[in-house]
């Protein structure tokens, strides 16, 4: 999950860079990027090249810059472990090797090159970036150049044999979807410890008519001999498994009757947070009173009658922003526990009525990942980190359930173990599954259940989408 930056504090540091920029020139078709596009396209480099050795091939925007500023001041989380910018341009140059030195960036430096020239004779570099000017004097061929350097000729050769094939005459680049594609991986790698996606794929029979596939990605490296599977017996997989995601209903009952009366809880609690902080107030403002009527006797010590003075004021100051707390984070973490839960409710159903956008939108919010083996059966999967918590909370509280003889047992809906992974935890993290292991009150369990990943922003029903910023879940000790 993407962490949310502080885009002032972004913006403040890419104005910093922006005033370090040469002035762009027209007759080298320098055109700069706008700050706020700066700091999309840095946050975008810092995660794709995160911990990589990372070539810049020419970069008057200065987004190499930026990265490796905005990673430095923390404003980012990623960025490459170095950097090198290499540019024809002797101002970008400088500029750069100036940027560094000022800031202390160690893992940033530049060096004057020309694309025209033989790449230099350097240690090989994990990722490159290039933005270059499209060339209208020369119909984009200055494209190639940059791109050409980047890469190894062979490479190159290859990819530029695949553009002439399909802008060849009687041909049409086609993009092939499918609701399913990125979520199914092959089982038999899996088994074998490799991840490896089935690629959806189209072949045309000799009457014209198309078949639909799913690959594994390992034939294409020799390493895989899965068979190609029909996509109709994959869709029917997939859906023959979505009973698995059901909840006992009891288990449905409990979590939501502990989370109202949490809720209950908090919200008495919080008024009453709220009146004690209140009555702090009053108090504070009439010592200040006193204190400033003291301030007009000059027979009085004025430096301990100050020092109070301020007292007083920085404790008001620091009950205020505890009056804002409205208990809010929860609130929203509530709301999307009960749409997880009505989720779950009859997922089969949910799933056999939607059009395939909807379904899409359902395995993204369900699923990290699906293994299908060579028989087109969903073998095991990996759940999404809400799901993961409301699944793994079920065998607690089937524990909880045979140790009380006053409540009627009730086995989950689905066979069998479920068949996903729940992602570990650290030691310190507060499970829904912990609701059921405390001996006591499980209240306060479920008060730090505040951090759940938020399902997927375009399902079409309520979500409570801004639970993304929320803390992860941690006990207090931790949080």
């Amino acid at each position: 999950m993407a962490v949310e930056i502080d885009l002032k504090a972004a913006i403040n540091a890419v104005s910093d860079v922006v005033q370090n920029r040469p002035r762009p020139l027209r007759e080298f078709d320098q055109i700069y990027m706008k700050t706020g596009d700066m700091v999309m396209q840095s946050e975008l480099v810092s995660r794709w090249a995160d911990g990589k050795r990372l070539a810049f091939i020419g970069d008057g925007d200065a987004i190499s810059v930026c990265t490796a500023y905005l990673s430095a001041k923390g404003i980012l989380d990623t960025g490459p472990a170095h950097i090198t910018v290499f540019d024809f341009d002797e101002r970008i140059v400088k500029a750069v090797t100036r940027f560094a030195d000022k800031e202390r960036l160690d893992n940033l430096d530049a060096e004057l090159y020309n694309c025209l020239d033989a790449f230099p004779d350097v240690e090989p570099y994990d990722r490159f970036y290039t933005n270059p000017p499209w060339g209208a004097s020369n119909a984009g061929e200055s494209v190639k150049v940059f791109t050409q350097r980047g890469i190894d000729q062979e490479l190159f050769d290859r990819v530029q044999d695949v553009l002439d094939a399909r802008s060849a005459p009687g041909t049409r680049d086609r993009k092939l979807n499918h609701y399913l594609k990125g979520l199914l991986f092959c089982d038999r790698c899996h088994q074998a410890g490799r991840m490896n996606r089935l690629i959806y794929t189209e072949a045309v029979g000799r009457g014209g008519r198309r078949y639909a596939y799913y690959l594994c990605r390992g034939r294409q490296d020799q390493v895989c001999d899965l068979p190609h599977l029909a996509v109709a017996r994959v869709e029917q997989a997939v859906q023959d498994h979505y009973p698995s995601l059901r909840l006992p209903s009891d288990y449905d009952t409990t979590i939501r009757d502990m989370l109202e009366a949490t809720l209950a809880d908090e919200r008495r609690a919080t008024k009453q947070l709220h009146r004690n902080l209140n009555s702090e107030l009053a108090k504070l403002e009439e010592q200040e009173d006193r204190l400033l009527d003291c301030l007009v006797d000059h027979s009085l010590p004025q430096a301990k009658i100050r020092s109070r003075l301020h007292k007083v004021q920085a404790r008001r100051a620091s009950i205020q922003p505890k009056l804002q707390n409205t208990s809010k984070e929860l609130t929203v973490g509530a709301d999307l526990l009960r749409a997880a839960l009505d989720l779950t409710r009859d997922p089969t159903a949910l799933y056999e009525q939607a059009p395939d956008s909807t379904r899409q939108r359902l395995n993204q919010a369900f699923y990290r990942a699906l293994y299908i083996d060579e028989h087109s059966t969903v073998q095991g999967g990996v759940l999404t980190d809400l799901f993961a918590e409301l699944h793994g909370g079920i065998p607690a509280w089937m524990e909880q359930q045979r140790g009380s003889k006053s409540q009627r047992r009730e086995r989950p809906r689905h066979a069998g173990t479920l068949s996903a992974t729940v992602p570990s935890r650290p030691p310190d993290a507060v499970t829904i599954a912990d609701l059921f292991r405390v001996s006591g009150s499980s209240k306060t369990v479920m008060v730090e259940l505040r951090g759940l990943e938020p399902l997927t922003p375009s399902m079409p029903w309520r979500c409570a989408t801004s639970c993304a910023t929320a803390p992860r879940m941690r006990t207090p000790s931790t949080a």
